[in-house]
């Protein structure tokens, strides 16, 4: 007879809900890092081909400015504003880059901390697996305690049974001795 509040039946089959919500989240935020990883690399090269851009468009400009060959006093001041808004042009886009780099360099330690909070999840499941199994060999050796309790119930119902006869006849061989007894 199972104990109340208990079901008969074997163990729980598969893995507990606990631990499929958390391979279900570490699957999520492997594909999350997944993404971040690739346009984190993305954009380290876009970044990279800017900056070489850049500095080569600068190096061609001072270049272009130290070539020209006794210009007017009016060519040489459109030089002077052309390079001068150029340059900062470039410094501003070279600090955008920089910004940018910044940028990357934050959404790589987000990733490592995604990374660090995956690996914390994994273990966690790995716990909670181990902690699974156990309870699923308890639970199996409950349920043998408990057939083994019912056995030793039916046992000992058989021999109640079995003692109350031998009382009987016990009590009717005394009635028979007694009334041999009183016959002699």
């Amino acid at each position: 007879m199972p104990a109340p509040g208990r079901q008969g039946g074997g163990a729980p089959q598969g893995p507990s809900l606990n631990a499929l919500a958390l391979q279900e989240e570490l699957d999520v935020r492997e594909q999350i890092n997944k993404k971040l990883k690739e346009a984190l690399e993305e954009k380290a090269r876009e970044t990279d081909e800017q900056r070489t851009f850049f500095l080569e468009m600068e190096t061609l400009l001072s270049r272009f400015v130290s070539s020209s060959s006794s210009p007017s006093h009016q060519q040489e001041e459109d030089k002077k504003s052309l390079t001068g808004t150029v340059s900062a042009a470039i410094r501003k886009l070279l600090a955008a880059l920089d910004h940018a780099q910044e940028q990357l360099q934050q959404a790589s330690e987000c990733m490592q901390q995604l990374q660090q909070e995956k690996q914390q999840t994994e273990e966690q499941l790995a716990r909670t697996r181990l902690s699974l199994h156990a309870a699923e060999r308890e639970c199996l050796r409950l349920q043998q305690l408990d057939k083994q309790r019912e056995t030793l119930a039916l046992q000992a119902q058989a021999q109640q049974r079995t003692l109350k006869q031998q009382a009987l006849l016990i009590d009717g061989l005394k009635q028979r001795c007694s009334t041999l007894e009183a016959e002699r």
